[in-house]
């Protein structure tokens, strides 16, 4: 009766441990198919990233671009390249000036009072 009790139990542990090994079999499955999952997800975001990455680089290099600058430079600041014909005669007011002054003449107050009676 001893070697039964004996070979029961070690069929019990037998099946027990072919139930533990089973359960970890599974549950390792379940696990690689969630990390499947994650890595097709993680792929999809990549490339969305990336197509946008892409579309910010076409918009920086129009932004930055030399031809762009320049528009922006001349419409919006009013800024000229050096040597254009393109300046700004300062008077001193005065219409009618018959002291023979030169018209090459500085402005009274100087350069600076010139240009804050011109800027707002």
């Amino acid at each position: 009766m001893k070697r039964f009790y004996g070979a029961a139990f070690a069929a019990a542990l037998f099946g027990v441990t072919f139930l533990i090994f089973s359960l970890l079999c599974l549950n390792g499955d379940e696990q690689i198919r969630a990390a499947g999952e994650d890595l097709a997800f993680l792929r999809a975001e990549i490339a969305a990233s990336e197509a946008e990455n892409g579309g910010l680089r076409r918009e920086i290099a129009a932004l930055t671009s030399p031809e762009r600058l320049a528009a922006v430079a001349g419409n919006d600041l009013g800024m000229v390249r050096a040597g254009e014909d393109d300046f700004v005669t300062l008077t001193d007011g005065g219409a009618d000036r018959d002291d023979g002054a030169d018209e090459e003449e500085e402005c009274p107050g100087g350069l600076f009072a010139a240009v804050a009676r011109i800027l707002p």
